[in-house]
């Protein structure tokens, strides 16, 4: 996979841990402010970031979606350290809108990505869009094809994908800010059904932060949905009972209270559970870090270390930024504060002295590795003012890049989980579709240390079907396809 970087360095950001006692000594790693090199020209409103590889030529590109449609942008990545504004030329637009959540999947299990645009405008509600990549690598308006077109406006903050009947095609789930959420099945024809009523969803006022999580680790994708306090807002996790059918067991978990704008379900202490970030956006303490105790929730945002400033957070983003084999956090709040908190295990972290540039206006993030040297790098999708890249200039531990491809599930591999023995750790993932208005690579990032070697690699499909693969060499990409 190439390794080609673009541009000099302009502005150099330093990142240092300290050690404790139950986490190896960390290296030192450096970050560069490399929009311009990058040519990453994005001004406007940015609210929502979704990134993938969508023409499938091995690179991460980026769509950008603002709140003035005119610049909502689709950035190609020319795999040479550079970006290429391509929204016209591919046919990604929008005229109409407030555009926030936006979703990257293979909905016609053809190879190549569709993209789902979900469009939140109170004054003047405007449908969702539906976009479906062409062979040439151009999209088209796909709603009326999918028979969606007729559908109303939900006023959708954020959007999922996933397949939540494990049928093998990926469906759509777009959160509402006055009305039942939007549930579209996928007919497997190229159409949706609009699965509403069928799914027994209820109403949830402006939902904000929502993710596709197997929460209970019964092979069926789960739904949580924070909302905005008021109107008659709950949060909700809508447990999977299978074959589109959900039941709202919130009130009934930790995550019942609190008004959470962005978030990560991941498995940040290595116990093989997903645990979740999501500060509280109405609260002015750290209070949003759930440990996963066995199918429990505690919140210890308190007592780990975590802290989100005076402000309240829009933009998150959880990769391992140093290869150490721990998931660490970006936070990054309205008013334009932004934190790096290293993993030290056990459920600690401890605040980097970064020097990351104030971002006002910051709305969401991701890490991915935009250059494909091995080292997660950081996109911050910004209203206020140009939306950021910053590139990892690396430090001395080695990685493994897992890419699925689903035959009989969902060709993402959306909720598929990999578990991965490498250096005394073992590591877990679990293939999202998606964030809310935030939306990571389908491939999957693994930091090994020191260790060159992977001992085991055992990937269980959406299905249950178990795929192990051992003795892995690092610093490189594998490609699993489903048996």
């Amino acid at each position: 996979m190439g390794k080609l970087i673009g541009g000099s360095i302009a502005v150099v950001l330093i990142v240092s841990c300290l050690a404790s006692a139950s986490a190896p000594k960390r290296r030192q790693v450096r970050f560069a402010d490399v929009t311009k090199q990058a040519r990453v020209r994005i001004v406007g409103d940015g609210h929502g970031v979704a990134v993938n590889d969508y023409d499938g030529d091995r690179f991460i590109d980026i769509y950008v979606a603002t709140k003035d449609p005119a610049n909502s942008t689709l950035l190609h990545n020319c795999g040479d350290g550079t970006f290429k504004n391509v929204t016209e030329s591919a046919g990604v637009v929008v005229k109409a809108g407030q555009l926030h959540g936006n979703a990257w999947g293979d909905f016609d299990r053809n190879g190549r990505l569709g993209l789902y645009v979900g469009n939140w405008n109170d004054e003047a509600p405007t449908p969702n869009t539906l976009f479906e990549q062409n062979a040439d690598g151009t999209f088209r308006n796909a709603n009326a094809e999918a028979g969606i077109s007729d559908l109303p406006p939900t006023n959708s903050h954020g959007v999922l994908v996933g397949d939540f009947d494990n049928d093998g095609w990926l469906d759509i789930f777009a959160g509402a800010s006055r009305t039942t959420p939007l549930l579209l099945h996928n007919n497997g024809d190229g159409t949706f059904r609009d699965d509403r009523v069928r799914s027994r969803m209820a109403y949830s006022y402006r939902s904000q932060f929502m993710s596709t999580v197997d929460w209970d680790e019964d092979g069926r994708l789960d739904i949580f949905v924070s909302s905005l306090p008021g109107g008659g807002a709950v949060n909700r996790l809508y447990h999977n009972l299978g074959d589109g059918v959900f039941e709202d067991i919130g009130a009934k978990t930790a995550l019942g209270e609190g008004a959470f704008q962005g978030g990560r379900f991941a498995d940040f202490d290595n116990d093989g559970h997903l645990d979740l970030v999501a500060p509280d956006e109405w609260s002015w303490v750290p209070w949003g870090y759930f440990v996963n105790r066995g199918g429990r929730l505690k919140e210890i945002g308190k007592d780990n270390g975590l802290y989100r400033g005076p402000d309240l957070v829009h933009a998150l983003a959880v990769g391992d930024y140093d290869n150490d084999g721990r998931l660490d956090i970006f936070m990054a709040t309205e008013a334009g504060e932004t934190a790096l908190f290293c993993n030290q295990g056990g459920n600690r972290f401890k605040q980097a002295n970064a020097g990351l540039p104030p971002l006002p206006g910051a709305k969401a993030g991701s890490f991915f590795d935009y250059d494909n040297d091995g080292w997660l790098d950081i996109f911050v999708a910004v209203s206020r003012s140009p939306c950021r890249l910053f590139r990892n200039l690396r430090g001395s531990n080695h990685w493994l890049k897992v890419k699925l491809v689903g035959t009989r599930s969902n060709r993402d591999g959306i909720g598929a989980r990999l578990l991965l023995k490498a250096g005394g750790l073992t590591q877990m993932r679990e293939v999202s579709g998606g964030s809310g208005h935030q939306q990571d690579p389908f491939i999957q990032h693994f930091g090994l240390g020191k260790s060159t070697k992977v001992h085991q690699l055992i990937v269980k499909w959406p299905g249950g079907e178990k795929q192990t693969l051992t003795d892995l060499t690092g610093d490189r990409t594998v490609l699993v396809e489903e048996k």
